[in-house]
């Protein structure tokens, strides 16, 4: 039987879902933190990738396990070695919680209450995820801190991107987010009444709720003179596209663990509008426009007739949001985690 060889990372997730927010970090995470100490190895608990084989038993005990670090709901409960658990958010412990699936919450809730009390050490992508952690398990407060993400936008998608033509001919706000409650889309409808002469594309995938959500968009839209656009499974390229050509990416989410479109967003160099969750002014602070997600349309509809009236601010927006988005980079968050490895095995 195969076993943990020294320090390994379970990329299950990127394996098993390359394009969700957990396989994407979890992916970009080893990448950078392989590049500093290339012995840490990358694992996945599913048969036939090219990463080590995680056995059902060795998942178990990894007896021979000096680290294990997951970005998932998972922690193997008897392995003799240091556990780091990297979470991105604590929405599924939340009781009512109309963001997932009963289904999902049932399931994954009890994993990952589970995961934190086996976890030696935890790490969260904002400040406002720690400070959630430490309210709900406040003995984590010595065993957790808060390691930022850095923008997915590869220069290989933005080299490709050059050689793309506009993709929508008028101007054009931008929304990269899943079709689900969390993202509060409907929101944007009443900011958008009576106004014309641009396009909105959603750029994202269906989640929980997400029939209910694109029946009130389209509804919307058969009568609004803005028009809508609705784009799903975009090459890295292509969204790049999107993102160089639009007057402003708008994100009204509820909430978030980080906000990870805001950040490619500004470091793509284009404006923000945003809501005014702690997540999103943790990254933009005082570079974006924000706005009340559940009570802001007004506001929201004055920083959109504001950018397509001067475009000066625009530029201006997307200067301090590009300065901002250099903060953030994978080799800082490697380095964290590689001193994070080095703390917990010192202890």
């Amino acid at each position: 039987m195969p076993h943990f060889q020294n320090r390994i990372i379970d990329l299950t997730p990127w394996v098993r879902a390359p394009g969700s927010g957990v396989g994407i970090t979890a992916w970009h995470s080893f990448q950078a933190i392989h590049r500093l100490d290339p012995s840490v190895q990358g694992a996945c608990r599913a048969r036939g990738g090219r990463f080590h084989w995680i056995h059902p038993l060795e998942r178990l005990m990894g007896r021979k396990a000096t680290l294990y670090h997951s970005f998932e709901h998972r922690m193997p409960p008897l392995m003799k070695g240091t556990r780091l658990l990297s979470i991105h958010d604590l929405w599924t412990l939340r009781e009512g919680n109309a963001w997932q699936s009963p289904e999902f919450q049932k399931r994954q809730a009890p994993l990952l209450a589970q995961a934190i009390r086996r976890a030696d050490w935890i790490t969260t992508p904002s400040r406002a995820v720690l400070r959630q952690l430490h309210e709900r398990f406040p003995d984590t407060k010595i065993r957790s801190q808060c390691v930022p993400w850095g923008p997915t936008v590869s220069n290989e998608a933005i080299v490709a991107a050059e050689s793309m033509v506009r993709p929508i001919e008028r101007p054009y706000f931008l929304t990269v987010a899943n079709f689900e409650a969390r993202k509060n889309l409907p929101f944007l409808l009443e900011a958008l009444r009576d106004l014309a002469g641009f396009d909105w594309v959603f750029a994202g995938r269906p989640g929980h709720g997400s029939e209910e959500v694109l029946n009130q968009i389209r509804e919307f839209a058969k009568t609004s003179k803005v028009g809508f656009h609705f784009l799903q499974e975009l090459s890295p390229a292509e969204l790049v596209n999107l993102y160089r050509h639009c007057e402003a990416v708008v994100l009204p989410s509820l909430d978030e663990g980080f906000g990870l479109p805001a950040l490619e967003a500004a470091a793509l160099g284009r404006p923000l509008v945003l809501s005014n969750i702690e997540p999103f002014r943790e990254i933009a602070i005082e570079a974006a426009l924000y706005f009340d997600p559940l009570h802001g349309s007004e506001a929201l509809r004055a920083h959109l007739l504001q950018l397509l009236e001067d475009p000066a601010q625009g530029r201006k927006l997307a200067i301090q949001a590009s300065l901002r988005s250099q903060l953030f980079t994978w080799e800082k968050t490697g380095s964290s985690f590689v001193e994070i490895y080095r703390k917990i095995a010192g202890s």
